[in-house]
């Protein structure tokens, strides 16, 4: 007897209180500042370390190399020495660019490798509806913009 009397007093208790579900379609929620989303690469940033394929445990990221064509690659000129004897200045490198390829589909959001980007190439965004039914469409692929890559 005590049971339908006890479940006759929840009823009455959650029947005066706000619902606990949202209305989640219809009503966004607020994200917090710090969620970790879908990861976004600054592609013009990125060194080329490769910390973030390293750090990553579910392996969701490739870095590659941009092949610079023969006519755009810099011509670096040999050290001249010095008029004063000093050492001849060290020749600056031919700057390189990257392409980084991230599998939403293997990602686990952990974040790790936007902890390890030493030039913070990677960020979290709010972006969280990534669902999709083909799996070629989770990949996403950053590239330099056009004018640095010349």
């Amino acid at each position: 007897m005590q049971k339908p009397a006890r479940a006759l007093s929840e009823v009455i208790k959650n029947l005066l209180k706000k619902p606990v579900t949202v209305l989640y379609p219809f009503v966004r929620t607020k994200i917090q500042d710090k969620f970790r989303g879908k990861i976004v690469c600054e592609a013009d940033k990125c060194i080329g370390c490769r910390l973030c394929m390293k750090d990553c445990p579910a392996g969701a990221i490739t870095i590659t190399q941009v092949a610079m064509p023969a006519t755009l690659a810099p011509v670096v000129p040999a050290p001249q020495p010095a008029a004063d004897g000093a050492a001849p200045a060290a020749p600056k490198p031919a700057p390189r660019k990257f392409i980084c390829e991230i599998d939403l589909g293997c990602c686990i959001y952990c974040a790790q490798c936007v902890d390890s980007c030493p030039r913070k190439a990677l960020s979290s965004s709010q972006e969280f509806e990534l669902a999709g039914t083909v799996r070629k469409n989770l990949a996403s692929r950053y590239e330099p913009t056009a004018e640095e890559k010349k």
